[in-house]
């Protein structure tokens, strides 16, 4: 089995309501060949995303919401939790 070539760099956190705060501990983890889980803690309630691309300039970039954001309201919250899925194998 091959392992998805990770080369995610993270331009674009989303993280609007977050002012005052500073984000920590930032983890990539649960690595598969097409999808991988990007993990943060905020020191103030806040709602995020991750703004991602094959891009470098992230032009057309897909936005990947908290995995417990619902139709009606973001999730807002110290924890975020968003998988990115459906990558390209070999792809920066």
């Amino acid at each position: 089995m091959r392992r998805l070539r990770a080369g995610i760099i993270l331009l674009g956190l989303l993280l609007p309501s977050l002012v005052d705060g500073a984000m920590h501990n930032m983890r990539v983890s649960n690595h598969t060949n097409r999808a991988v889980t990007i993990s943060w803690i905020t020191e103030n309630p806040s709602t995020g995303a991750v703004r991602y691309s094959t891009n470098s300039g992230l032009l057309n970039p897909a936005t990947a919401k908290d995995v417990r954001d619902t139709d009606e309201q973001p999730y807002a919250g110290l924890t975020h939790y968003v998988n990115l899925c459906n990558l390209e194998k070999e792809t920066t």
